[in-house]
């Protein structure tokens, strides 16, 4: 019982501060890059798709880096640039607001800033 009353305020003290932290974190502030539902109607999603399929099938969203393993016939970036890494270790960079690109290889590693 006497751990748990001396503990308890060593974890009020440890919120207040994880609190604090929040607190300060930029208005502005981006997420990271991650894989999102996609919105078809969408100009401002990473957005992927298929041959065979006319909506989009992958669509991220955010700024920084993640390792996928997809194998998209087009992409457009919205609004987003960066670059993908190619399976065969090329970089293929794309501008924000740039129409659909044809790619048809596999991708590896998004990049957007």
């Amino acid at each position: 019982m006497r751990f748990a009353k001396k503990a308890k305020p060593a974890a009020v003290a440890a919120f207040a501060v994880s609190g604090m932290a929040l607190a300060a974190a930029p208005a502005n502030a981006t997420t990271s890059l991650q894989k999102v539902a996609c919105d078809s109607g969408s100009t401002s999603q990473f957005q992927t798709w298929t041959i065979v399929t006319p909506w989009p099938i992958g669509c991220y969203d955010g700024s920084g880096d993640l390792d996928v393993n997809i194998s998209p016939f087009a992409f457009a970036p919205g609004k987003h640039s960066g670059y993908l890494v190619l399976e065969d270790g090329t970089k293929k960079t794309f501008t924000a607001g740039q129409p659909k690109a044809f790619l048809n290889k596999t991708v590896v590693h998004i990049h957007t800033n």
